[in-house]
């Protein structure tokens, strides 16, 4: 698949396809049509780039697939009130007129959520009791799951944003077309319906490169398992459903030819970009500004023609499906053979940390040592290195592990292996997750607590006395603070009797570094200051 993909980008790199790039926003109108980058993502999460795969552009339209999922997710199987289910407020069938156009269907409704008015209404559903704030970030981390690759890998252009506000009429006025049809879930007031539209705006300006939509195309090719980390994400009928529409209705007014001649579910958005989905083969991302009469890539589709060829329609959805033969049912072995990168390994080794799969962690660590040894380099200092690698927040596998509570995983990466506890980008420890979820663990908890205790021996080095831990976890229970000083040795040391912490031995407080448990020297900080007037302190020393 790699070659074909490599031939189909070189017949089509220096063809001149024409089209115009979209240029309704200023934003969008200022990119360089010149821009060309493919992506593909495979069962194993090894993920191919080509070109400009590497380049930042808004997801716009594509977005609209997602957004779909989403809300179908947040659906209640068993809810009582039935004006919930996403498809009471849009439908599912192709439109016949322009993604923009004031049609709706025979109920009131959008047609599908693909266009503009469908989508708009998506939105509308996610999150619909959430603050702005918390409605946008739920969109965001959950694309970044659907990559494999995490929330960083999914950026956001204010400036697209507030572009599209303010070239909105259109938006809104279908907006206010659908509430005048009583379309939305309840009746949305002014305010409230704006909200819907920003979140629109917001989610179509989001940003990805094509290697990051490749891999989002890929967890929908895989029933909604995400092959870059191995995450289940979508459930397997939303993502029938989602493929459904867009196969039908992806591609504007061009999505019955496209279906006819292609037979693939694909997207398009007016950044460029095509999300294509090779149903158990992979996903496809190919990104070219320049758009033909329809808003669809004309690159982009020139690219998906020569691939039609070149295979003789052998991708086609209706090829495979009458293809005679047997499903096919690989193993983990398999599996693990089809990982050709030691990035699609390390994503794979840092979600089966946080899940918990110990045998699978194994597995994964074994194969890495096999396969991605270096020259001179010994069987353990292998193993070290991979599992020292970070996705894109800098999250190692022990980052994961401690933060959920898994105290094998954590004994064997920080004991067995010795990887190093290493900082995300945010200057986060894996022990410094420990004492973040100490701190929302009920009391009562008492095997969470006896777990977590354990994983913070595994950190330290230490054997941690159960009443120092005790105190421990009841000051992570009161609301605390921490004094803001610039010189510690200005400020007096209470003693040891008064909150003994000497157990931890390389934790130190907010806002203070957090040292390595293989340090030799002492550590000292003032611990904290409780919020019923009374300050105590601790020495933290080794």
């Amino acid at each position: 698949m790699e070659e074909l993909i490599q031939d189909c980008y070189n017949d089509t790199k220096n063809l001149d396809t024409g089209g115009k790039v979209a240029d309704y926003i200023p934003q969008l109108a200022s990119v360089n049509p010149e821009l060309y980058g493919v992506a593909f993502c495979d069962k194993s999460g090894n993920i191919v780039g080509l070109g400009d795969c590497d380049k930042q552009f808004c997801l716009q339209s594509t977005v609209k697939p997602l957004n779909y999922c989403l809300a179908r997710l947040e659906e209640s199987a068993d809810s009582i009130d039935q004006n919930a289910l996403v498809h009471n407020h849009v439908g599912f069938e192709p439109s016949g007129v322009k993604f923009n156009a004031f049609v709706l269907n025979d109920q009131g409704l959008p047609h599908n959520p693909l266009i503009n008015s469908g989508a708009i209404m998506t939105a509308s559903l996610i999150g619909a009791q959430m603050e702005p704030s918390h409605r946008f970030q739920l969109v965001q981390h959950f694309i970044g799951r659907l990559s494999g690759l995490g929330e960083a890998a999914i950026g956001f252009d204010n400036s697209v944003y507030l572009s599209e506000k303010m070239h909105a009429d259109r938006n809104i006025s279908l907006a206010y077309y659908m509430r005048e049809n009583k379309a939305y879930q309840g009746n949305p007031t002014q305010s409230e319906l704006m909200e819907h539209l920003d979140l629109y705006f917001q989610t179509c300006s989001l940003t990805c490169n094509a290697k990051t939509m490749a891999a989002i195309a890929a967890t929908l090719a895989f029933h909604g398992k995400s092959p870059v980390s191995g995450e289940n994400i979508v459930r397997p009928e939303v993502v029938m459903d989602c493929l459904s529409i867009m196969y039908m209705c992806g591609m504007y007014d061009f999505s019955g030819q496209f279906a006819f001649h292609v037979g693939l579910p694909c997207k398009s958005g007016v950044s460029g970009a095509l999300l294509l989905v090779i149903p158990n083969v992979g996903g496809l991302c190919i990104w070219s500004p320049p758009l033909d009469s329809l808003g669809n890539s004309s690159k982009g589709l020139a690219f998906l023609n020569t691939l039609t060829v070149r295979t003789n329609s052998a991708l086609h959805i209706f090829r495979c499906a009458l293809k005679p033969g047997v499903v096919d049912e690989e193993g983990d072995e398999d599996e693990l053979a089809g990982i050709r990168s030691i990035d699609a390994l390390a994503m794979r080794l840092i979600h089966t940390s946080a899940t918990g799969d110990f045998e699978t962690f194994k597995k994964l660590t074994e194969f890495g040592a096999n396969t991605f040894s270096k020259p001179n380099e010994n069987r353990q200092e292998t193993i070290k290195r991979i599992l020292e690698i970070g996705d894109y927040d800098k999250r190692t596998s022990l980052h994961l592990a401690a933060a959920e509570g898994h105290a094998d995983i954590v004994y064997f990466l920080s004991v067995e292996v010795k990887v190093d506890q290493k900082q995300d980008r945010w200057g986060v420890t894996p022990l410094h997750e420990v004492r973040k979820h100490v701190k929302q663990i009920k009391r009562s908890d008492r095997e969470a607590l006896r777990n977590y205790k354990q994983i913070m021996e595994h950190l330290s080095g230490k054997v941690i006395d159960d009443k120092q831990f005790e105190a421990f976890v009841k000051q992570g229970h009161e609301k605390v603070h921490t004094k803001s000083f610039k010189d510690s040795s200005q400020h007096s040391i209470a003693s040891t009797d008064d909150y003994n912490m000497s157990f931890v031995p390389s934790l130190s407080l907010h806002g203070m570094q957090f040292g390595s448990s293989t340090s030799q020297e002492p550590v000292k900080a003032i611990a904290v200051e409780s919020t019923h007037s009374i300050s105590k302190a601790a020495v933290l020393e080794t």
